[in-house]
């Protein structure tokens, strides 16, 4: 079920309101938060500075997908949430944006909430994938369970290297 969202989440995670400049290249860096390490760096498309972050709900097990994009101020932004139930911690009456049904999901749009910084906890049972243009990370092949990961935004230079 999981490969099925991913599959999904990679043919409607959108194109971009923006084009980046030709100098500059889109980053999103994976640290371990307490090693103080870069576990990964994925360029994203200019034409696209989006990516999606799919998880399985760790109380009912089923499938979560959340949407992001970099706003003109360099912020990740979560603009979507989708998910199945509304079990534990699951939005029913979200601060921003507006809960719609479409089809089998719960889908809260229109979010703008900034992640800054975005911390997220790698767990064995959410098994949490990150989801870009053209390729899908499994952040357990990168780390153990329980480790804090951040998610960081970052331009650069092209032919500057890593």
């Amino acid at each position: 079920m999981i490969a099925a969202c991913m599959i999904a989440v990679m043919l409607v995670v959108g194109v971009s309101d923006r084009l980046y400049a030709n100098e500059f290249l889109p980053v999103i860096r994976i640290i371990d938060r307490r090693k103080n390490t870069i576990l990964h760096e994925e360029y994203l498309n200019p034409n696209n500075v989006r990516f999606a972050l799919t998880y399985t709900h760790s109380v009912d097990g089923t499938p979560v997908i959340e949407r992001y994009r970099i706003d003109l101020s360099k912020q990740i932004i979560i603009y979507e949430m989708l998910y199945k139930t509304l079990g534990a911690g699951m939005e029913f009456n979200p601060p921003t944006g507006r809960l719609e049904i479409d089809g089998s999901w719960f889908v809260i749009r229109d979010m703008h909430r900034v992640l800054n910084p975005y911390l997220l906890r790698v767990g064995d049972i959410s098994n949490p994938y990150l989801v870009f243009d053209d390729s899908v990370l499994r952040l357990l092949n990168k780390t153990t369970p329980g480790t804090l990961v951040e998610i960081q935004y970052m331009e650069r230079k092209k032919g500057e290297l890593p």
